[in-house]
């Protein structure tokens, strides 16, 4: 009876380390698959973020492109305006 007491504990204590040996080996797997996957996640962020960034520049540089433009009309107009009144002031004369 010893005999095949023994022998059971040794086939379950079998059993049991290849079953954690095979949980551990799916567990590593997995952590490998995540840090793959994390990696993919951060680099997905990083390039979205980039094309974000791109996005505000343009539409910064579109913005002060129309600012210069609005001010190179307003200087215009204040050109022709004192143009006109000088003329204007000639005539007077």
């Amino acid at each position: 009876m010893e005999a095949s007491f023994a022998k059971a504990k040794r086939i379950r204590a079998l059993r049991t380390s290849t079953a954690l040996k095979t949980k551990l080996a799916s567990l590593e797997a997995a952590a490998n698959n995540t840090g793959g996957s994390l990696l993919e996640t951060i680099l997905l962020i990083r390039e979205e973020n980039e094309c974000k960034a791109e996005g505000r520049r343009a539409e910064e540089e579109k913005r002060h492109r129309g600012e210069v433009a609005a001010q190179e009309a307003r200087y215009l107009a204040d050109k022709a305006e004192a143009q006109e009144r000088r003329r204007e002031e000639k005539l007077e004369r």
